[in-house]
């Protein structure tokens, strides 16, 4: 375990950063919530955009149809993210010159043509936008933080009302074969976390190639970047805060078990469970992976610190398969009515990497209490659901 490098991500991005960037290089004092404006009308003519000319390019398509009914950027802007991330299905890397015409009428394009057309339709109607190359975080996936990982991903970063903003259209079309495992939303429509999201919040999941083009003011080291957990729409949407947290965290020995602890809003409800690969013996003796996934329910409990709700999760693997996922699900408190289903979405994922011997062990089953959502219960002794003598 001395062998790995422990850091505490979220303290240092805390510490270092001073907020987002705006036109001028220096951090927002307040930056805007694009979040709570209404689009519903912009999504609704854009989505009626399907037949287009034969010679139809970037230009002709931001101009004479997916933004002229609009005056102000960010109208424009959000009819461009929604046209292109639900108009264009996503396909593997294409390795040819980039052409727009080519992608705009076969409606398909990998993640680099997919940035460059949304840069070349903001340029069109005088909007300043960048595409970025760079590396997006899998949840669950163990970081590497000795070195940058290959870049993986491309995206766009954009200024809008004099504010360095993100959008991610590739990722937000439901076409895109990562996109479920960051967002439940309809398989019909486009993921809105991902317009206009701001640098501090993405940089969670995206890491750019060139640290000047995350828009953090200052810019903050990729290792740190790294190093965050993988933490989906519904983290930010439901305020989350990790408390103490350290790489160190989700490596365990023998009968150790990984506790990670986070506050959350008082009406806000989390659950938690461990997956891992199953495996299996062939007739030699030898391991290997079956393809089916093992489940096992780890033990989540809300306790109030100084006038703050705050969640104490312990997890272990389901049995001596080394590596696993630790996934957190939150959402409002409520819907939570039986211990077979977890009705919310997924917040954030850990990896948690096992050495030495692992004997079976079961925490309590907590039973939801939809009869008491004023109360919040916490089990301190025994946490184990078979007690035993010696």
């Amino acid at each position: 375990m001395m062998d790995f490098l422990a850091i505490n991500p979220v303290d240092e991005l805390n510490e270092q950063c001073d907020g987002n960037e705006g036109a001028d290089g220096l951090p927002i004092a307040e930056p805007t919530n694009f979040h709570a404006v209404n689009f519903s009308l912009v999504d609704k003519n854009t989505r009626f955009i399907n037949s287009l000319p034969p010679m139809t390019n970037s230009i002709s398509l931001a101009t004479g149809f997916v933004c002229r009914p609009y005056k102000s950027d960010v109208q424009r802007l959000r009819a461009i993210f929604t046209w292109v991330s639900e108009k264009i299905m996503w396909e593997g890397d294409f390795n040819s010159e980039f052409d727009s015409r080519r992608v705009i009428q076969s409606k398909k394009g990998c993640t680099q043509e997919v940035a460059n057309l949304v840069a070349e339709m903001c340029a069109a109607v005088g909007i300043c936008a960048e595409v970025v190359r760079g590396y997006l975080k899998i949840p669950g996936e163990v970081p590497e933080l000795n070195y940058t990982p290959h870049p993986n991903h491309w995206w766009n970063t954009v200024l809008i009302d004099n504010e360095w903003r993100i959008m991610d259209c590739s990722l937000a079309a439901p076409s895109h074969p990562n996109r479920g495992l960051f967002s439940s939303s309809s398989s019909q429509i486009s993921e809105t976390w991902w317009f206009l999201t701001c640098p501090t919040k993405i940089c969670w999941t995206h890491v750019p190639e060139h640290h000047q083009q995350q828009h953090i003011c200052p810019p903050i080291p990729p290792e740190v970047l790294l190093a965050l957990p993988c933490a989906c729409p519904p983290f930010f949407k439901n305020e989350i805060e990790m408390v103490d947290y350290d790489t160190s965290l989700v490596r365990i020995e023998d009968l150790e078990l990984v506790h990670i602890k986070f506050r959350v809003p008082a009406d806000v409800e989390c659950v938690a469970e461990v997956e891992a690969k199953a495996f299996e013996r062939d007739a030699d003796g030898d391991f290997f992976e079956s393809g089916e996934i093992v489940k096992k329910r780890a033990l989540s409990q809300a306790e109030w610190i100084h006038g703050q709700k705050r969640y104490t999760v312990k997890a272990l693997l389901p049995a001596d398969e080394g590596s696993g996922i630790l996934k957190i699900y939150a959402g409002k408190r409520g819907l939570m009515h039986s211990i077979k289903d977890i009705p919310y979405p997924l917040a954030f994922a850990l990896p948690i990497i096992h050495t030495g011997n692992n004997p079976p062990y079961e925490f309590l089953t907590r039973h939801p209490t939809p009869h008491a959502q004023r109360h919040d219960l916490y089990v301190a002794q025994p946490q184990c659901q078979r007690l035993a003598i010696n």
